[in-house]
């Protein structure tokens, strides 16, 4: 009896034991899935993703961790490696570790490492500490991803917004961020010493309408509003403040500051105008004055010129009668009482009259300059071919008996008055005819070329010429070059080409030589 119950009990524990073996199977074939199922996820992952103990032995690790390090999976596990890691940054990365606890078990850290290539690279973990019931670490939990590239795209903006600020340290003018506050955030160095504030001052807080001057403050908060809108400005004038409370004038161009398509906050650049504004005002203060002074010139003028008309009609009344009288005796004393006259006096007679009718001829060459300056331009297109044809017709009878060789070549088409340029011409023509008049074979050519752009016009001639260091006499009034037994004229005619030349704005010059003749070249604006 005893034996049997043995028997059963013994048989009865068989059967639990069996039991329990086939739930333990059951349970491990259960966990064999569960950690394949895990493994297979873990292995899908691009992180890496490890286990390892306190001393550096690894317990686990996914493909990529190993693919990263370069090392096979079996030579990895229960086996101590540490990844080769810069000796700046292994005190961080120790502190890191140390910082642990209990309480708080997790933290990230970003560190450079070597790779088994020499390359540096970047990586951050998150890391896990696993604690057993005594409080003491058994495991580590990490996962980890390369942040190279974003490292370098983080020091490329670094050094970027170095150079912004380098840069924007040595422009003259003024850059400045502002927040949605209104609250300035930065400005250069040219706005410290602009506005006359210190980077103290703008840490405690400065506020864009603290520089606007009260009476620009509402537009300056509308613009503001604008521009946090989405708007620009550009080229906004304010009458601005300094801290001392002088005035300062500033042209600013501003836009919204977008962060991950947000607007932040307005930046923007400030001109200080203040200069140029008092420069236009300066400006205008000159242009009222001058205006004034011209109208005060211009009243000068008209009185100049009704003296100036009033002295030629005495000239041309008061002065012609007495030489017409001097000149009207000597003649009287020369034809009724020749007879009864000594030769010698009748020579004086004859020099007296010569004398008063060129002093007529003086009066009159006077007079057409004095008018000539004075007569209103009546500017309209005009032909000089023309002109000189119709002034070589006049000056037919000059010509006679001569073997003169005239040449007129192409003279385009001008602006200008057309009775002063005949004068021009004339005068011109006229001198070349009396400077010719002792050659065997005189030639006058008159053309033109194109010079600048401008029609250069000249009247050339084969006749005396003259010495070029007399040159700056030769438009003077009065001014002669040659002896006027020989060579009549007033010495003023060339005078009154030059002032005509000069009313049109334009320029005269002359080329010539003793014995070989002179050219005349002329422009017209």
């Amino acid at each position: 009896m005893e034996f049997a119950r043995i028997g059963e009990s013994i048989s009865s524990l068989v059967n639990t034991l069996k039991g329990m073996i086939e739930r333990l199977k059951a349970s491990e074939s259960a966990l064999k899935k569960s950690e394949e199922n895990y493994r297979a996820v873990v292995e899908s992952q691009n992180e890496l993703i490890a286990r390892f103990l306190p001393d550096g032995t690894h317990v686990f690790a996914n493909d990529a961790y190993c693919k990263y390090f370069g090392t096979h999976h079996d030579e990895l596990i229960g086996r101590k490696i540490w990844p080769h890691i810069p000796r700046e940054d292994r005190d961080i990365v120790k502190k890191h570790y140390e910082s642990l606890t209990p309480g708080h078990p997790a933290a990230t850290i970003e560190h450079r490492i070597l790779t088994p290539t020499g390359e540096v690279r970047w990586l951050q973990w998150n890391d896990r500490a696993i604690f057993g019931p005594d409080g003491n670490i058994f495991e580590y939990q990490s996962v980890g991803r390369d942040i190279t590239e974003r490292k370098r795209i983080e020091q490329d903006l670094v050094e970027s917004e170095k150079r912004f600020r380098d840069l924007a340290g040595l422009l003259p003018q003024v850059i400045f961020e502002i927040d949605l506050e209104g609250r300035i955030t930065y400005v250069n160095q040219s706005a410290y010493q602009a506005f006359g504030y210190t980077p103290d001052d703008l840490q405690r807080g400065i506020t864009f309408t603290q520089v606007i001057m009260p009476e620009d403050r509402v537009q300056a908060i509308r613009n503001f509003q604008d521009s946090v809108s989405g708007g620009e400005n550009e080229g906004i004038m304010y009458r601005m403040v300094r801290r001392d409370g002088t005035e300062l004038i500033g042209m600013v161009y501003s836009s919204p500051i977008i962060k991950e398509g947000n607007v932040v906050g307005i930046r923007g650049i400030l001109v200080d105008v203040t200069d140029l504004k008092n420069v236009e005002r300066d400006h205008r203060r000159l242009n009222e004055e001058l205006e004034s002074r011209v109208a005060e010139r211009t009243a000068d003028l008209e009185v100049a010129n009704r003296e100036l008309e009033a002295f030629s009609y005495s000239v041309s009344h008061d002065l012609r009668a007495p030489l017409r009288a001097i000149d009207g005796f000597s003649s009287i004393l020369l034809t009724e009482h020749a007879a009864s006259l000594d030769p010698s006096v009748k020579m004086l007679l004859e020099r007296i009259r010569s004398n008063a009718q060129k002093m007529g001829q003086l009066i009159d060459s006077i007079l057409n300059f004095s008018r000539m300056s004075r007569q209103p331009l009546s500017t309209q297109k005009i032909f000089p071919s023309q002109i000189v044809r119709e002034v070589l017709d006049e000056m037919k009878p000059l010509q006679a008996g001569r073997p003169l060789d005239v040449r007129i070549g192409n003279l385009p088409p001008c602006e200008g008055d057309p009775a002063l340029i005949t004068q021009v011409f004339s005068n011109l023509i006229s001198n070349a005819l009396k400077f010719t008049r002792t050659r065997d074979h005189p030639r006058i050519e008159i053309g033109s070329f194109s010079k600048e752009g401008k029609t250069v016009y000249f009247v050339k001639d084969n006749g005396v010429g003259f010495d070029m260091k007399y040159a700056d006499k030769l438009f003077s009034v009065f001014q002669r070059l040659h002896d006027e037994k020989v060579y009549e004229g007033t010495g003023i005619g060339l005078a009154i080409v030059y002032r005509i030349i000069q009313r049109h704005g334009g320029k005269i010059w002359v080329e010539s030589e003793v014995e070989k003749g002179a050219t005349f070249f002329f422009t017209l604006d």
